[in-house]
């Protein structure tokens, strides 16, 4: 009898476990199972997003070497217009610079050209002073002088206030 009773046992125990387990455990499980579910839905979606993102990533990345390397090509094509313009500018500058080089020379030139002739013109009237001096003597010089005080005279008809002398 106390095999019949434990088998009883077993079996009111098992019945009582498998009752409780259906009961409780398959709700929870499939809860269980539900939420595992939605997560690896969750998990999916995610991971494709970040497939999507990363493909954008990337495509980005791409079309920054070309931006890059329009860039650059843009910067150097900018960089050689600006040297010429600065090379134009320069050539501009030495021609103004020489232009007034050549002007101030050609100035100068003129100045040396009138002093030139200014000292030449002294040279000549003192050498043309001195030679008078040296070919005519003290007596043709009076005579000179009288001769110039009487055609004064003659001239305007009347004395000019001045004593002969």
């Amino acid at each position: 009898m106390d095999e019949i009773f434990h088998w009883a046992n077993f079996l009111l125990i098992a019945g009582g476990g498998w009752y409780l387990a259906k009961k409780f455990a398959v709700p929870l499980f499939s809860q269980r199972a539900r939420g595992i579910q939605e997560d690896m839905d969750r998990s999916a979606r995610a991971m494709a997003e970040s497939s999507r993102r990363l493909a954008g990533i990337e495509e980005k990345l791409q079309r920054l070497d070309d931006d890059v390397r329009d860039l650059r090509q843009a910067a150097l094509r900018e960089a050689a217009a600006e040297q010429a313009r600065m090379e134009e500018l320069a050539q501009t500058e030495a021609g103004k610079i020489a232009q007034a080089a050549e002007l101030e020379i050609a100035t100068a030139a003129k100045a040396a050209r009138r002093e030139l002739q200014r000292y030449s013109a002294e040279l000549a009237v003192g050498l043309a002073e001195k030679r008078i001096r040296e070919s005519i003597s003290p007596d043709a010089e009076q005579r000179i002088l009288r001769s110039f005080v009487n055609d004064l005279t003659d001239h305007d008809g009347s004395p000019s206030g001045r004593e002969p002398f």
